[in-house]
């Protein structure tokens, strides 16, 4: 997740071009494991990417941002396992991807959490979302 200094992850409008604005601004092209959802950014930037992704496990996200990526069509660009914290499973009409490593986890962020760190082994996890970095924080960890 990109977060400004000041704290602006999204403005009124739910719109986060400005922030996530570095993973377009580059003439290097950055494979995703996600193949609708290209990179091109600066050289550096393009390093830190693939050296943070390599380091990755699992992901953890809201509902909200599940909802607003589209569930990035089943794949997200880091292709690890993404955790979803949420109080209504998407029936399969509403989410066409069943095969996909997604889980809804409807028992609150500290199963998120455990569930998330099993999976990702030694591996980083990842959360996503501010409410659930908080929640997260809020719970101790």
């Amino acid at each position: 997740m990109s977060m400004a200094l000041d704290g602006f992850i999204e403005d009124a409008d739910g719109r986060v071009d400005e922030l996530f604005e570095w993973y377009t601004a580059g003439p290097v092209a950055t494979e995703t494991a996600n193949a609708d959802i290209p990179l091109s950014q600066t050289a550096e930037d393009a390093e830190y990417f693939e050296d943070t992704v390599r380091t990755l496990g699992a992901l953890i996200t809201g509902r909200r941002l599940f909802d607003v990526a589209a569930g990035w069509n089943g794949a997200h660009p880091t292709g690890v396992p993404v955790f979803v914290v949420t109080h209504r499973v998407p029936s399969p009409q509403e989410w066409p991807h069943q095969d996909a490593p997604f889980t809804f986890v409807t028992d609150g962020v500290t199963s998120a959490v455990a569930q998330a760190k099993d999976v990702a082994g030694d591996k980083d996890v990842v959360i996503a979302s501010p409410s659930i970095t908080r929640q997260a924080l809020d719970a101790g960890g």
